[in-house]
């Protein structure tokens, strides 16, 4: 396996790892529940089982279609579906943008504090934020181009998630070892990360599309028929 492919790879792990859901959570956790060490535990270890799992799936099934669908895009009409895919999710993220902003967001907080229904927030947050997981699915797209093989693939997901969810394990510990002394500090940071968070689907969205129209006017040289 190549440095720069790893490096790569743990670059992107470090940019998923800012997930201001996750964070959130994680902020809440800690300073309304008790014991909030188990909770937090099984809430990251929730996420990183279900993120690591439908990575894993996500890789195998991409690895027995890749060269047909890369083939595909690589051709006009599948620069033309990029272009049209791109525009589409500029407008859907400008749309939800304007919702958001009329509406006051609430994020997702578990309801119950049992450890099951904490354990089920942190799969289904996973599951729901996949789709706009970038970072990881780029990862991903690195490790069926290069054709590594499942052991590595496996290794390398997993070394990846636990870049992914170091920022909520290293909370904990502050939390832990500071206690009250940085309470205010993580209520103020909790309310800026459910800001965030609220922002973020958005602004994903709108930043894919932008990629995806570049592309497909880079391909089709578009900018000669403006001049």
């Amino acid at each position: 396996m190549e440095i720069l492919m790893i490096t790569g790879l743990f670059g992107l792990a470090l940019l998923d790892s800012l997930n201001p859901s996750a964070l959130a959570v994680t902020v809440y956790l800690l300073l309304s529940t008790k014991p909030y060490v188990p909770r937090v535990l099984v809430y990251v270890g929730a996420i990183f089982s279900a993120y690591l799992t439908l990575g894993l799936l996500l890789f195998l099934g991409a690895e027995s279609t890749f060269h047909r669908v890369s083939g595909f895009l690589g051709s006009d009409a599948g620069y033309v579906l990029q272009g049209a895919v791109g525009a589409a999710l500029l407008i859907y993220g400008w749309l939800t943008e304007r919702r958001r902003r009329r509406a006051s967001p609430t994020p997702q907080r578990p309801r119950s504090h049992s450890y099951r229904a904490i354990a089920l927030l942190g799969v289904v947050v996973t599951v729901a934020e996949f789709g706009t997981a970038l970072p990881y699915l780029g990862a991903i797209g690195i490790l069926v181009g290069a054709d590594t093989s499942v052991p590595e693939a496996v290794a390398l997901l997993t070394a990846y998630n636990g870049v992914m969810v170091l920022p909520p394990l290293l909370m904990l510990v502050a939390y832990r070892v500071l206690g009250d002394r940085i309470r205010q500090l993580l209520e103020a940071a909790g309310g800026w990360l459910m800001r965030q968070a609220a922002e973020l689907w958005s602004s994903i969205l709108s930043a894919a599309g932008a990629l995806l129209l570049l592309s497909f006017v880079a391909h089709f040289e578009l900018w000669k028929w403006i001049g």
